[in-house]
């Protein structure tokens, strides 16, 4: 979640003024703030272009936007006007204009916005790239660093001992694909923060403690929340399949579900279901072992989505861990995928997320934890790594 003073997530709680600002940045020009209509962010954990959105300006204005899908970009931001006049925003992304679209006969034009990476997809690879005696975080970088030089900043939190150099891999066609598949080899996750600089990180996992409660009652910020089961999406096995050289051996790992009391237990009722992951990227057993472990605790649990709309919290982003309090009472820890931010003092955002409990039966997972304690816990809940 995004920092914020405890005046503002207080406020959030009781009646307050939305506060919102859109600002345009056009190549050779002063930033200006552009009165909105109407809009939306949304913003995806899982997805290669993690900000998109739109936004409706009146046609009014003294500015030409059919110049604007050549090169600008928006800086939207959310919050709170207190009582006093001052405002706290949080910056919700930097994304670029996409495409304009208008009605002749009305004095509205839409925009549609998308964060950097697609302007990483954009810029494909126009001759093989050779990753080869790199480390995978820096080939990443270096890939997106061609793009945006020193326009904006570059982070990994990934461990550079967990890393090893890469032999014999090159690149070709889409820039973001490849960007994808260094990350993918480490476990990680690519992509843009809100300010449209480039973050490396391990994939999200469920935190033992959230970072919001979204509850009911008199001060609480749900306004409604739906539950459904889906299979489709879920998997209770991955192979990783990596290439340490051109004339060396494959590097395989396989991990599965070996909790006997999960309902996707590997070879029980659910059967054998297994997501296939290749890349040349994956060059050691030990890093084949913790790309595979990653993917796996990131897709379990994947079958029980809860979609809630609450009172917009401009400082979520997706793989917060949320605790979720229902009118009957039970108490959750969800992993947030999916995120909706209107641009309106009306409409409430929407969230969609997906506990990684819910393999586990219909034990909520902390009463469950406190029952077992945690040494017990943490081996019923760990995955086992199998040499394929």
């Amino acid at each position: 979640m995004l920092s914020a003073s405890d005046a503002f997530l207080t406020s959030l709680r009781t009646s307050h003024t939305v506060a919102i600002e859109v600002e345009l940045l056009q190549p050779g020009q002063a930033a200006i703030t552009l009165p909105v209509e109407s809009g939306g962010l949304d913003i995806d954990r899982t997805a290669r272009v993690r900000r998109t959105g739109s936004i409706a300006i009146p046609m009014t204005l003294d500015l030409d936007v059919r110049s604007l899908p050549f090169g600008s970009y928006v800086r939207v931001k959310r919050g709170i006007r207190f009582a006093d006049g001052t405002r706290e925003l949080a910056v919700l992304g930097y994304l670029r204009v996409e495409s304009v679209s208008w009605q002749t006969h009305e004095d509205t034009a839409s925009l549609e916005l998308a964060d950097r990476m697609q302007q990483v997809s954009d810029e494909v690879l126009l001759a093989p790239w050779v990753a080869s005696g790199m480390k995978p975080s820096a080939a990443a970088i270096a890939l997106v660093t061609e793009v945006f030089g020193n326009a904006i900043t570059y982070t990994s939190t990934i461990p550079p001992a967990t890393e090893p150099t890469l032999v014999d891999v090159v690149y070709n066609g889409n820039r973001a694909d490849a960007v994808a598949d260094l990350a993918q080899a480490m476990g990680a996750a690519a992509g843009f923060d809100p300010d449209g600089n480039f973050r490396l990180e391990p994939l999200p996992t469920l935190a033992a403690s959230a970072v919001w409660t979204i509850d009911s009652g008199a001060t609480g910020v749900m306004v409604s929340a739906a539950e459904a089961l889906d299979r489709t999406q879920t998997f209770n096995g991955v192979l990783v399949q990596g290439q340490p050289s051109a004339d060396g051996p494959p590097v395989t790992s396989l991990v599965v579900d070996t909790n006997a009391a999960s309902k996707t237990y590997w070879g029980g009722p659910f059967g054998k279901v297994a997501r296939v992951e290749t890349s040349t990227a994956v060059q050691t057993q030990a890093q084949a072992d913790a790309t595979a472990t990653a993917l796996l605790n990131n897709q379990l649990g994947l079958g029980r989505q809860v979609s809630v709309a609450s009172v917009p919290n401009p400082l979520l982003v997706g793989g917060d861990t949320v605790q979720l309090v229902f009118p009957d009472g039970r108490t959750e820890l969800h992993l947030i995928q999916t995120h909706h931010v209107p641009l309106n003092a009306t409409e409430p955002g929407t969230f969609v997320s997906r506990s990684v409990w819910s393999a586990l039966g219909t034990l909520q997972a902390p009463r469950l934890r406190a029952y077992l304690g945690t040494e017990a816990w943490e081996q019923l809940r760990g995955a086992e790594v199998v040499a394929a």
